[in-house]
């Protein structure tokens, strides 16, 4: 049991981590007029690793990339990619943003814990942007193949 004043263990502060992030993706979500009906960071208590819960969610932001492209048909491809990356990216600081709040509220983090909200927060990023580097690929990919197709 957790009192204020008390020691934030890595357990509770990656679930803490995931619940601020996943709120704060929802509300964005749902401002952006994305449907929510998506299962949200459930994981394993197992494991509370930096990857694996930046690998949660990477996963559950980039679900709805389909959908944002769909309620932003009227933009370019690239442009789609970049406004869900900026979405995206804004919910990830803002639900880090909070957890660090509500952890420095219950209690001390420790050095590890820190250093592992950390290591999470830069990983997240890392897996938002390379899911853009792969989306901006796939694109090239297709121009390639319509220029192909039309040399043809």
């Amino acid at each position: 049991i957790l009192q204020v004043g008390g020691k934030v263990d890595a357990g509770f502060a990656q679930k803490v981590l995931r619940n601020s992030v996943e709120e704060s993706m929802n509300a964005a979500f749902e401002a952006a007029g994305i449907d929510l009906s998506a299962d949200g960071l459930k994981a394993s208590e197992a494991d509370r690793s930096p990857s694996a819960t930046a690998k949660l969610i990477v996963d559950f932001a980039v679900g709805f990339f389909a959908q944002f492209k769909a309620n932003h048909s009227e933009e370019g491809d690239n442009a789609q990619i970049e406004g869900f990356v900026d979405l995206v990216k804004g919910a990830v600081e803002a639900g880090f943003s909070d957890a660090r709040e509500i952890l420095g509220k219950i209690g001390n983090i420790s050095g590890d814990i820190e250093a592992d909200i950390d290591e999470t927060f830069q990983l997240a990023m890392k897996g938002i942007d390379d899911f853009a580097e792969e989306q901006r690929g796939v694109l090239q990919g297709l121009a390639a193949n319509d220029d192909q197709v039309s040399t043809l």
